[in-house]
């Protein structure tokens, strides 16, 4: 079924127009609206002598910890991570009228306090720029430091499900892109699978994103995962839509588009759950599978209350609902390298 897309502009930063927050589902999911990786451990070369990273939390950053995501940066990069204790925002950056932080004054801060070296600091607060008609953005950074925020990261900022390890790792990815080009000289990349990705616009490219800077080439079992799953949610999507294409101007319509495409909803599960995983994202599918199966059994309930009676409010939060189940499964799906079963849920 057809899921909700967020459409988000998060520049890292690249000039393009942002877009509105949440909006409706694209295809059979639309309907209802209207209605109502391989992710291998690449090599790191060596930093170069004296390019050592200070981390710095601003604000009261304790979660994700700062000293994991130190700990993280050393085994990933083999870099000299020095941690240094969280720090108060500098009066004169905070912007009363957009509720958010002025990213250009945060960095310049931080270059005065550590003049010497490349200087990362997270904050878990919303920050934008001046400089660029975005509405926030991801981070802010020079040629020695950066500023990432996490707050947008984290699914609960839009009244979503908690889930910290995709919020975990979307924050590795963006605080990896900064070590790799400031610390260790990388270049920005064309690549999308690439941490090194040079126009992250939204949270499908930081989500479909790996932690890698040159991302291998995928194994068989990997290719066969995806060749497979791609062709069953294109399946999905196309019955979908056709299903969603019927009347559906009285409730008894309504009701039997929602049962059909429920139905079809379990069926991709089913196809999901017998494909092998893949050895390199077995921990991925089985969250994709986990979390799938508990959004299929939620409608399911969902359908069956609404069919014993019918009650336009719960049909109200029953799409509502869906919307946010399908946020998480897009996002890892994308993380998974499938675009297909991304669009299918987004």
């Amino acid at each position: 079924m057809s899921r909700v897309r967020l459409n988000l502009c998060e520049v890292d930063p690249v000039s393009r127009s942002d877009k509105d927050d949440p909006v409706g589902r694209l295809g059979a999911t639309a309907i209802l609206v209207l209605v109502l990786a391989l992710a291998s451990n690449n090599a790191v070369a060596a930093p170069k002598a004296g390019r050592t990273v200070t981390l710095i939390a601003i604000g009261s950053f304790s979660d994700p910890s700062v000293k994991a995501l130190a700990d993280h940066l050393r085994h990933k990069f083999h870099l000299r991570v020095l941690l240094r204790g969280s720090v108060p925002f500098p009066s004169g950056t905070y912007d009363g009228s957009r509720k958010q932080y002025v990213g250009e004054k945060l960095l310049a801060q931080l270059e005065r306090a550590y003049s010497h070296g490349v200087a990362v600091a997270v904050t878990d607060r919303d920050i934008y720029m001046k400089a660029k008609q975005f509405r926030y953005v991801f981070s802010i950074r020079n040629q020695r430091a950066a500023v990432v925020s996490s707050a947008r990261m984290d699914p609960r900022f839009y009244g979503l499900a908690p889930d910290t390890e995709l919020w975990y790792s979307r924050l590795d990815k963006m605080v990896g892109k900064m070590v790799g080009v400031l610390a260790l000289g990388r270049r920005e990349s064309g690549n999308p699978r690439s941490v090194l990705y040079n126009a992250i616009l939204g949270f499908d490219d930081l989500d479909f994103m790996t932690e890698d800077f040159k991302p291998r080439p995928y194994a068989a079992d990997k290719r066969a995962w995806l060749a497979s799953a791609d062709t069953a949610c294109k399946k999905a999507r196309a019955d979908a839509a056709a299903v969603g294409s019927r009347p559906k101007q009285t409730s008894e319509q309504l009701l039997a588009i929602v049962t059909d495409l429920v139905k079809l909803e379990g069926n991709l599960l089913a196809t999901i759950n017998a494909l092998p995983a893949p050895r390199s994202d077995r921990a991925l599918v089985a969250k994709l599978r986990s979390a799938f199966a508990q959004a299929v059994s939620a409608d399911q309930a969902a359908v069956a209350g609404l069919t014993a009676h019918w009650d336009a409010q719960k049909f109200k939060d029953f799409v509502t609902a869906y919307q946010g189940e399908g946020l998480g499964l897009r996002a890892t799906s994308l993380r998974l390298g499938s675009r297909a079963c991304a669009d299918f849920f987004g």
